[in-house]
């Protein structure tokens, strides 16, 4: 079971942590209801950010997506390497997006929305996160990271 771990209070050129970038994403990804940034690999939540209370095993779920769909094998060609390809698990209220780190490819962006109607505009404030969020940790991004 993966456990909420505080993240250090890291600061982005923008001078924002990690669990206020998550929050703003909130505003930018449409129909976003919740955030949550893993490191699929040593199964930790590293920042979580929602319009209302959730509990840890809300964060876990979809941490657990984020390992499957981003750490599989059959996933390795799109998930690897600078690809900024975000997943999409479609359930029936709900649509989970799922962002591997092209720097950090153990850690993954995670999002609960209630639909996705502009499948662009929701891929672009996606990625748009990611690196907002590499630039906390001053990871380098891959060349199509732009």
């Amino acid at each position: 079971m993966l456990r909420c771990q505080q993240p250090a209070q890291l600061m982005g050129n923008s001078g924002l942590s990690l669990n206020e970038v998550l929050q703003e994403s909130l505003q930018s990804v449409p129909a976003c209801q919740s955030a949550c940034y893993v490191d699929m690999s040593a199964g930790l939540v590293l920042g979580t950010a929602s319009e209302v209370r959730r509990p840890q095993e809300f964060y876990d779920r979809l941490a657990d997506h984020a390992a499957r769909l981003c750490m599989k094998d059959r996933f390795t060609i799109i998930s690897t390497g600078a690809s900024m390809t975000p997943f999409f698990l479609f359930e029936p209220s709900r649509v989970g997006v799922y962002l591997r780190n092209c720097a950090e490819v153990e850690h993954a962006l995670c999002f609960d929305c209630t639909s996705v109607d502009d499948l662009e505009l929701t891929v672009d404030r996606v990625r748009k996160t990611g690196h907002r969020i590499n630039d906390i940790f001053g990871l380098e991004e891959g060349a199509d990271a732009g």
